[in-house]
């Protein structure tokens, strides 16, 4: 959380902090605390494939939200992200152990989505969004924060990705967009 120099309180988080800003927020506004803006910078929702106890079940629900073609490249990339966790071209190293860190790190995030509901909150969410998860076929974890706001709205950092966010140009892009919500 940060309150600006206008005196309003915003709530930002990137990625799965997305999800903790969104429950921050919540939690603030049950307290009393007006949240101006929560910005969720390339960040998701936990679908149910997520939430499902055994691999079938996560299957089946991924086949029902991004159907067949749409869960084939889920696999696909997935089975491509996997293999890097444990093969870097040296059988380890520090790439390798970074990619396990990395992969502990992603399994704690979806084991807290299994647990979490997300709530409604009063305040505005936007979602700077990376060209790289701009909407597609296959970015649908993106979709849904307009159910928890009546005032929700997308921005595109152009020529960005996941990693690359919160590097100029697109950290000043971010910059400015927050700007205009905290003005």
């Amino acid at each position: 959380t940060h309150e600006y120099s206008s005196g309003k309180l915003g709530v930002v988080g990137f990625c799965f902090g997305g999800n903790v800003a969104l429950e921050m927020a919540a939690q603030l506004e049950d307290e009393g605390e007006i949240v101006d803006v929560v910005v969720v910078i390339d960040s998701g929702l936990p679908l149910e494939a997520s939430r499902a106890p055994t691999t079938l079940a996560r299957a089946r629900a991924v086949v029902e939200t991004r159907g067949i073609l749409g869960a084939g490249r889920a696999a696909v990339d997935r089975l491509r992200n996997r293999s890097q966790y444990y093969w870097d071209g040296s059988f380890g190293g520090d790439d390798g152990r970074d990619r396990l860190k990395y992969h502990a790190i992603a399994q704690a995030c979806r084991r807290a989505f299994r647990d979490w509901e997300p709530r409604r909150v009063a305040a505005p969410i936007v979602l700077l969004r990376s060209t790289e998860y701009r909407a597609a076929e296959d970015k649908d974890w993106h979709l849904g924060w307009d159910a928890y706001t009546d005032d929700f709205s997308v921005e595109t950092i152009e020529e960005s990705d996941h990693e690359s966010m919160f590097e100029s140009p697109s950290v000043d892009e971010m910059a400015r967009i927050v700007a205009t919500w905290i003005a």
